[in-house]
């Protein structure tokens, strides 16, 4: 008799990531493309540069992805995005991320893959399937690539992606630092240390801080009242939480608003789009 046997950890304790993934898109753009991102939800965005150059405007700063680069970024924290030479060709992907991030999420990662344009061509088409059980194929095909882009590692960040994720899908409710600890497998005084280490700040700080941007992202993306957004995430108040903006953003929410919209307007822009089939006009 013979047997051969594995016993993984949780998906909690770093066991697997997946993307659900559910929109994909391929880009080439000139550099007149310039556009608002409006949704504030808690997907992913995957950003695959191949060629030229993007700027990616978040609440907290602006990133330039390069060719041959991947970026992951929190939807509610994106605001614009627009191309920063001639051109910009890049791969736009989203969806939910399932198990421990593999990634930090807003840090640009060279990508050592050699597959081109071609093949994000070739699966985006082939989502664009009627049959599901192609689309099923197809979508682990993405899962494959995906892990081909990323770094072999995802460094000391990664160890502390159970403690984020909870953070980031409980932005309404008080986060207890011994839950946190647990899940990253660590001692409460390992934790604080460890996560201090990877993020500069201490856990409760962070997350009131991830709270801020959050709330700034609602106001200016989704044009919620300060009263629905204070609701929204569940502070005391309208005036604790434009308390807090202003003594973290050094504003008040009218003049944060009021600055964003008074930006250059960029031409009016289209969500990303899928390429024309070959031949088409």
């Amino acid at each position: 008799m013979k047997e051969i046997y594995a016993v993984l950890p949780s998906a909690e304790q770093g066991n697997f990531f997946h993307f659900e993934l559910s929109s994909a898109w391929l880009v080439e753009a000139d550099s007149s493309y310039d556009v608002r991102h409006c949704a504030a939800s808690q997907e992913f965005i995957v950003i695959r540069t191949h060629r030229g150059e993007g700027e990616v405007e978040l609440t907290t700063r602006r990133l330039r992805p390069g060719a041959d680069t991947l970026l992951v970024v929190r939807s509610f924290e994106l605001l614009r995005y627009r191309t920063r030479e001639d051109e910009w060709v890049f791969s736009w992907w989203t969806g939910r991320g399932v198990g421990v991030e593999p990634f930090e999420p807003g840090r640009i990662y060279p990508v050592a893959d050699s597959t081109g344009v071609q093949l994000d061509e070739e699966v985006i088409r082939k989502l664009q399937s009627p049959g599901a059980m192609t689309r099923r194929r197809v979508v682990a095909r993405f899962q494959e690539l995906f892990w081909r882009w990323l770094p072999e590692n995802g460094g000391a960040f990664s160890k502390l992606a159970p403690a984020l994720e909870y953070m980031h899908h409980r932005l309404n409710r008080p986060v207890g630092m011994e839950q946190l600890a647990q899940r990253c497998g660590m001692s409460l005084r390992h934790f604080r240390r460890c996560f201090l280490a990877g993020t500069g700040k201490a856990p409760k700080a962070y997350w009131e801080e991830l709270r801020l941007h959050t709330a700034l992202g609602l106001l200016r993306n989704r044009g919620l009242t300060l009263k629905e957004v204070a609701a929204e995430l569940e502070y005391s108040s309208s005036f604790h939480l434009s308390y807090a903006l202003k003594k973290h953003f050094g504003a008040s929410p009218r003049e944060l608003i009021a600055d964003r919209r008074s930006e250059n307007v960029p031409k009016k822009g289209e969500p990303p789009f899928v390429l024309p089939p070959p031949g088409a006009g």
